[in-house]
């Protein structure tokens, strides 16, 4: 079981390229993997630098499809992404967020057992090449991942917290601890009692998007 999931979870790094991808990781420790772009301050949010397509004047659009371990509905974190989808689908931002389900693409959510590649909970990375040399930056190959192993006895609104915080990463959001803000994207928050996107994390969609082409 270990080499398996170790392997599954190597072969998406590579799959994502990991020379030269952005992983955002929602570590026990508050770490990451870090970052290989640049990325700006705005307010006490945060931008990437990327961030998926918008699409008209008016949506912001991701299309994803199910990982191996996802197939089946009705699982624990199948139910925390997916509600995690619906909440930024609804959240109050200027451009409508959907994140669509579409069979055999190329960007996919998936949940493995990782308990050698250290204490992370999610995990966000996309294949950069398109993003940095082109104008608008818009990610093009991406994947989602969630650790079963560190969050085993996670409560449901936990799990939410977690996959709301890396659906933030596909929108453009980089981590936020910004002390006196409350941020789906603040590595220290509690996951308990802050598991959808607050007002600075949608302020951030909202800047991000405003302005991109």
């Amino acid at each position: 079981m270990k080499k398996a999931t170790a392997a599954l979870f190597a072969l998406s790094l590579r799959r994502a390229k990991l020379g030269v991808i952005l992983v955002a990781i929602g570590a026990v420790m508050g770490g990451s993997l870090g970052s290989l772009l640049p990325y700006r301050s705005a307010h006490a949010y945060t931008q990437s630098g990327c961030h998926v397509p918008d699409v008209w004047t008016t949506q912001i659009i991701a299309w994803y499809d199910w990982g191996t371990n996802l197939q089946t509905p009705g699982t624990a974190w199948r139910i925390a992404w997916e509600t995690a989808m619906s909440d930024w689908n609804s959240a109050n931002t200027t451009k409508t967020v959907n994140i669509y389900g579409f069979p055999s693409e190329p960007n996919t959510i998936n949940s493995i057992w990782d308990e050698e590649n250290g204490s992370w909970y999610g995990a966000f990375a996309f294949d950069d090449n398109p993003c940095v040399s082109s104008s608008p930056h818009h990610y093009t190959d991406w994947f989602l991942l969630n650790n079963v192993y560190t969050t085993l006895y996670f409560s449901a609104t936990e799990r939410r917290s977690v996959a709301n915080h890396e659906l933030g990463h596909l929108l453009g959001l980089w981590e936020n601890n910004s002390p006196g803000y409350n941020a789906i994207m603040d590595q220290n928050r509690d996951r308990s009692s802050i598991y959808v996107a607050q007002t600075d994390d949608i302020n951030g969609v909202n800047s991000i998007h405003n302005h991109s082409h």
